[in-house]
């Protein structure tokens, strides 16, 4: 499925590239076993981050290293080049931040009422809901941490993360990362096949029967079987 996004965003969409998710993700790998620095948004601060989530048992106190990890990662991949895929815009800045208010939404003369665990935003509608903190600071100085001071906006949204944490405690990541050689699944992913369209007399004389009269076939006169491995039925006569 992965693959299959990277397709939809390379620069050339169109043309097939199998082995497009296997450069990206050798990239990813060499940038996280870069050795450890000083620097505060360092790969090695991934695996640090990410430790200290594995061995909290609470939910609520691992968002924060999950948020920091999150955080580092995608100021490192911000400026990562693979080739055939889009560089990054310079001004996409976005980060992962600690939701700890209900958002609301009218949706059909309703309101409905949601409160995501930690959700992704723009950098710019992160620091509208931190008073106090200055809107010029640059991306390496935000509190990555903090949890938000106000509600955000459901337009401002990107992408909402809801824990489940398990019962038994996680492991911890490995000394060094590895790309496993590419095994597909089968089938990858779904594939729904197109409705075929009635034809107008079906169609015309389905239009005319209301819910209550509309007939309803005998178990007897229709019967099915699966024809292949894909799930795909076929009516018998």
């Amino acid at each position: 499925m992965l693959q299959l996004f990277l397709q939809r965003v390379c620069c050339k969409p169109e043309t097939e590239q199998p082995d497009l998710l296997q450069k990206c993700l050798k990239e990813v790998v060499r940038v996280l076993n870069k050795k450890p620095d000083a620097e505060r948004f360092h790969p090695s601060g991934i695996k640090a981050a990410l430790d200290s989530f594995a061995s909290d048992r609470i939910e609520t106190t691992s968002y924060g290293p999950f948020v920091e990890a999150s955080n580092i990662a995608l100021k490192c991949l911000a400026g990562l080049k693979v080739k055939g895929m889009l560089d990054a815009n310079s001004d996409l800045d976005i980060i992962c931040q600690v939701n700890d208010y209900p958002i609301h939404q009218d949706h059909q003369g309703c309101t409905s009422k949601q409160k995501p665990d930690v959700v992704i935003l723009p950098l710019k509608c992160a620091f509208t809901c931190l008073p106090g903190v200055n809107v010029d600071t640059v991306a390496d100085d935000y509190k990555h941490i903090s949890a938000a001071k106000k509600r955000f906006f459901w337009e401002d949204m990107l992408a909402c993360i809801e824990f489940k944490r398990p019962t038994k405690k996680l492991s911890k990541c490995p000394p060094c990362y590895e790309v496993a050689p590419y095994m597909p699944t089968h089938p990858e992913y779904r594939r729904v096949e197109p409705p075929e369209p009635d034809t107008p007399v079906t169609a015309a004389a389905d239009s005319a029967q209301t819910p209550a009269t509309l007939s309803v076939p005998e178990p007897e006169q229709r019967k099915w079987c699966i024809c292949n491995a894909d799930v795909k039925l076929n009516q018998l006569s």
